[in-house]
């Protein structure tokens, strides 16, 4: 429950990441809180994302190894057919309305299949790579037990120079997805580091001299954010027995709709109100969100 909670706030900070940029672009509002948001709000909301999925998904298969088959139906295409129906939708829309597309038009095809329509999507092309490179190593982990840690960092490594060298998306939090599943097959070690008073010293130091050595550079301080917030939440599950009893299941299930729809909604406001103001944008990030939840539960997706 606490994870899901907190996916579902990390999409809603995606969300709220890019409608603050557009705020602060077009002048609607200069308040303070739609800096910091647009600052680094979808970083870290990626970040938190990546993190909770690796975790997650190294416990499910801790528990049940699934094959080839099964993998790419229950997991690679849970994550990408709801993309490809949503581009598919939103192409259908923009044709009727006359609304320019963020792909290039003369490769529709591959602009729901893999571009997503979108410019922000680039988050489930990563994620998709990151599936992949999960599978490969729960399946050969097992033969190298003594090995894991070092076939775990040579996955991670490969993970993060695929995605930088073909331009597919952000790398920047790509790292955090294999921490996740270090920590749920590692979880000892990983408690007693973060247990630790003098580790935990020790790692704020590093952290404070490192924002300084890179304060002149805004893409490594939004990666050294993206760490230290990871790291907080690690100290405080490490230390503290946090449990969430009573949780409504559609709110994190349907944090992945919200990441797929909001944009999309944000532009077809501007392109009909010509301006998007915070209710409108909830509004109909809410609707959207939940209409697309229900039809993949329909569709049993």
């Amino acid at each position: 429950n606490i994870t899901d909670l907190l996916k579902f706030v990390a999409c809603i900070m995606v969300a709220m990441s890019h409608y603050s940029g557009y705020v602060l672009a077009e002048g609607v509002s200069s308040s303070v809180i739609y800096k910091a948001v647009a600052a680094n709000g979808g970083y870290l909301g990626v970040a938190i994302f990546f993190f909770l999925s690796g975790y997650g998904l190294m416990k499910s298969d801790q528990k049940r190894h699934r094959n080839i088959q099964e993998f790419c139906k229950r997991r690679l295409a849970k994550a990408w057919l709801p993309a490809v129906i949503v581009s598919t939708i939103w192409l259908t829309i923009a044709y009727f309305v006359d609304l320019d597309l963020l792909c290039n038009s003369n490769h529709y095809l591959l602009g729901i299949l893999w571009w997503f329509n979108d410019e922000v999507m680039w988050f489930i092309r990563v994620i998709l790579i990151m599936y992949v490179c999960m599978y490969v190593y729960s399946s050969v982990s097992h033969r190298l037990a003594r090995s894991k840690p070092f076939l775990l960092t040579a996955i991670a490594i490969i993970a993060y120079l695929v995605v930088r060298m073909l331009n597919i998306g952000s790398s920047l939090s790509v790292p955090l997805f294999f921490l996740g599943m270090a920590i749920a097959e590692f979880p000892k070690f990983f408690k007693t580091i973060f247990s630790n008073i003098l580790v935990i010293m020790a790692l704020i130091v590093i952290a404070a001299m490192l924002a300084w050595f890179f304060r002149h550079d805004n893409y490594l301080l939004h990666g050294l954010i993206n760490y230290f917030g990871i790291g907080v939440l690690l100290i405080v599950f490490a230390n503290f027995n946090i449990t969430l009893s009573q949780f409504a299941p559609w709110i994190g299930n349907s944090s992945f709709d919200v990441y797929l729809v909001h944009y999309k909604v944000h532009l077809l406001i501007l392109h009909y109100v010509a301006i998007d103001t915070l209710w409108m944008f909830l509004l109909g990030t809410a609707i959207s969100a939940f209409l697309f939840y229900k039809f993949r539960k329909l569709i049993r997706l």
